[in-house]
């Protein structure tokens, strides 16, 4: 992809498609970003209800009302509705393109948890021949991943929680900080332009 121009979700789509398929990322990797961004976003709720106020700085209702962002706050029902289309985008993606249908019409039928429940006995039941032939002869790697490898991606994903809390206009600004000082010092500038 080229410099300076911003992924869209079909492009973010395909990246984690391959990632998953050349087995350098899992759906369980995914989980725990999403549940870790969940947990990010709790705390930072429950520091604007008082527990982490600096002094001197009034509340934020006594603030008034932010400008030029709108609030990435999610509900419970609409966390756990991504969580569940991550699980069902993970699924499909394991599912030979000619069976995704039958799929597909499940999920609108029945809804996303019997989609997943089917699509899950279906790669379980499968006796690997749909996958080694999509495949063709690649190993699949490892899926473990060592502490650094884990630190890292744990650090990218707080680092991507947090750029997308920024105004679009800002962004450039600390992929540079990024770029020249590392993402620590990226998250810890984007934490306090976020408070």
């Amino acid at each position: 992809m080229p410099r300076g121009r911003r992924a869209n979700t079909s492009d973010a789509q395909e990246i984690l498609e391959i990632l998953i398929t050349d087995g350098r990322i899992s759906s369980a990797d995914i989980d725990r970003i999403r549940q870790i961004r969940a947990l990010e976003s709790q705390l930072a709720a429950l520091r604007g209800q008082g527990g982490g106020r600096r002094r001197g700085r009034p509340p934020a209702a006594a603030r008034g009302p932010r400008r030029g962002r709108s609030s990435s706050a999610l509900t419970a029902e609409q966390q756990a509705s991504r969580q569940l289309q991550g699980r069902y985008l993970a699924l499909v993606r394991r599912i030979p393109a000619s069976k995704r249908g039958r799929f597909g019409q499940i999920a609108k039928e029945k809804g996303r948890e019997a989609a997943i429940r089917a699509m899950q006995s279906e790669v379980g039941s499968s006796t690997g021949t749909a996958t080694r032939g999509a495949r063709r002869g690649r190993r699949r790697r490892s899926a473990r991943l060592s502490s650094e490898q884990l630190a890292s991606r744990q650090l990218q994903g707080r680092y991507l929680g947090l750029i997308r809390q920024i105004p679009a206009t800002q962004r450039a600004r600390y992929a540079k900080i990024a770029k020249e000082k590392g993402r620590e010092a990226a998250i810890r500038e984007m934490q306090s332009a976020v408070k």
